[in-house]
């Protein structure tokens, strides 16, 4: 539904429900006023819009901070002196070598 539809349909249901049930009989119209539905509808809009670019903004910038992640690994991987301290640690370490730690 349209979003100036749905405001319509609200506008004209709180009409309807705050009539008298005399009101209510026979051919009775209900007269929804444009200017409200208007306002409901541009209200609805721009809080659906600052809820999309809300949540686009917060994408990239998690986007923004898995980058980052990733290059701080990437250098860490290259990095001789993460090696050096990596490699003494583990020869100082009582542990037995796995195949996988195989020094």
């Amino acid at each position: 539904m349209r979003t100036y539809d749905y405001a319509y349909n609200e506008i004209g249901y709180d009409i309807y429900s705050s009539m008298d049930p005399e009101q209510l009989s026979g051919d009775a119209t209900i007269e929804v006023p444009e200017g409200h539905v208007l306002a409901r509808t541009a209200r609805a809009a721009y809080e659906d819009c600052a809820i999309y670019f809300t949540e686009v903004r917060d994408s990239l910038r998690n986007i923004l901070i898995d980058i980052e992640g990733c290059e701080e690994q990437r250098e860490l991987m290259h990095s001789d002196a993460f090696w050096r301290e990596f490699i003494l640690k583990a020869v100082q370490t009582k542990k037995t070598e796995t195949q996988l730690w195989d020094f």
